[in-house]
């Protein structure tokens, strides 16, 4: 669910202005009662839900209805992954999130009114028309179908879309405003999370693996036959063909090669042993609870931190994008206090 409350799928439309759709949420809404176990309170919670008030936006309303429409996808989400109390505090919160965004949304729409600035109608004919080709294949009379069945016509979907861009450019101006980064934030970032520029050590090795036996008599046995094997590969033979003859590894088909992998993620016994071995070097063999090991280092690469000049990209890009988002958060907060913003409390879930 974006936090602007904004969806580009045709049934979001902002309240119940007709019949079909006011049943249609009230649907919705029974839908989502029942779900929680309250069927007895559906009739009288539809009468609440359609008359009901979320909040006061300046002169705007934003009914339940409204929020409960714009937080559907994320409930169809929620009900798969929830239930129970644990259900019904997820709903609570995706509607007060739906319902901030919803308010932010207002606030942004006044705050273009105020302003010089309009997007020119090509404009919004252009991406109608985007909108058009990407989602109905360029086919206006089946838009036009979808929007009859939501009780929509094509200047509210158009509306909407001239809405969803001024929020969108509104943003966009806001967060140009403090995206600036300078050199001295670099540079103290990189200082402050050097450890996080950290590439690990990381080996290049083959493995074969045998199998343990369960008592003291088998195990010998395997024992012996993993010396054997051992022998075999300081006598000379070659690793890769040895691995793909005897090894009971998942690697075996390709020689028991491992490719790079960071010491970290290997039994402890294997890793210990590859500490000590020098590349190209062939390991004893190396018992652990279930399998016997041997292992062969082929290269080493030890850990270095990354250069600022290297990571330096990386971290202005994240900068800015946090910046950003603080800028805009902030920018909206400023616009709520110069907005009427009452918020009803409703205890629906």
């Amino acid at each position: 669910m974006q936090s602007n409350g904004e969806t580009m799928f045709f049934g979001n439309v902002q309240r119940p202005t007709s019949n079909f759709q006011r049943r249609k949420v009230g649907f919705f809404f029974a839908v989502v009662l029942a779900l929680l176990g309250f069927g007895s309170m559906v009739r009288a919670a539809e009468s609440v839900l359609l008359d009901g008030v979320a909040a006061h936006v300046n002169q705007h309303v934003i009914t339940i209805g409204d929020v409960l429409m714009a937080m559907e996808p994320e409930r169809r989400q929620l009900i798969v992954k929830y239930n129970g109390s644990a259900l019904q505090g997820k709903l609570d919160d995706a509607y007060h999130e739906t319902l901030d965004g919803l308010i932010e949304r207002f606030v942004v729409l006044d705050s273009y009114e105020k302003g010089k600035g309009r997007i020119p109608d090509w404009a919004v004919d252009k991406r109608a028309d985007e909108v058009i080709q990407d989602s109905f294949e360029g086919d206006r009379s089946a838009l036009l179908d979808a929007l009859a069945v939501e009780g929509m016509t094509f200047a509210d979907w158009r509306k909407k879309i001239e809405q969803q861009m001024i929020v969108a450019s509104m943003r966009s101006t806001s967060i140009e405003q403090s995206s600036t980064i300078t050199p001295e934030e670099l540079q103290a970032y990189y200082a402050e999370h050097r450890d996080t520029y950290v590439t690990p050590t990381r080996v290049h090795l083959l493995l074969i693996a045998l199998e343990r036996g369960a008592d003291s008599m088998t195990n010998g046995a395997y024992r012996v036959t993993a010396e054997t094997v051992l022998a075999r590969l300081q006598g000379g033979e070659d690793f890769g063909a040895v691995a793909r003859e005897v090894s009971t590894g998942r690697k075996a088909s390709e020689g028991g090669d491992w490719g790079w992998v960071d010491p970290a993620i290997l039994r402890p016994e294997l890793a210990q042993a590859l500490e000590t071995l020098e590349p190209g070097a062939v390991s004893e063999v190396i018992a652990t609870d279930g399998e016997f090991y041997i292992v062969k280092l082929v290269q080493r690469e030890e850990s270095t931190i990354r250069g600022f000049a290297d990571v330096q990209g990386e971290i202005e890009n994240k900068l800015k994008f946090e910046h950003a988002q603080a800028g805009y958060k902030s920018w909206v907060a400023r616009l709520k206090l110069d907005a009427y913003v009452k918020v009803f409390d409703v205890n629906l879930f």
